[in-house]
């Protein structure tokens, strides 16, 4: 069971759907190469990328479940 930053990876984008096997082929060509993105909730272990603690080799794309987005708002 991992510890620290790395228990915060829930997994990858396309091991997380779930949906029925004839709308596999769409989905694949709907996330494109975002189905490789590695899940991540919380704030640890893309702060610890950021300061060295963590060192990935390659190209890692990351999806932050817990991100803070905020939504511009629209002036009435």
């Amino acid at each position: 069971d991992p510890s620290g930053p790395l228990a915060e990876i829930k997994g990858v984008v396309a091991d997380l759907i779930r949906a029925p096997v004839e709308y596999a082929g769409m989905i694949d060509a709907a996330l494109g190469l975002a189905a490789q993105h590695l899940v991540v909730d919380g704030d640890d272990f893309i702060a610890a990328i950021a300061v060295g603690d963590v060192e990935l080799s390659g190209r890692i794309g990351l999806l932050s479940v817990s991100a803070d987005v905020r939504r511009p708002q629209l002036e009435s």
